[in-house]
């Protein structure tokens, strides 16, 4: 996504040149391997209206 220009993160990576990058990549792949994480988290939200 973050290659995509979506988020947050992409307006980071658009300052670095090609080669700072691949570092950005090659380091995640060391940190968290070359397939896909899984990620588990629970959101609670409300929200509603007072009379």
């Amino acid at each position: 996504m973050h290659t995509l220009g979506v988020g947050s993160t992409a307006h980071t990576l658009d300052g670095l040149d090609d080669a700072a990058i691949g570092r950005i990549r090659a380091a995640a792949r060391d940190r968290f391997g070359g397939g896909p994480v899984e990620i588990t988290g629970t959101a609670w939200a409300a929200r509603g209206l007072a009379a």
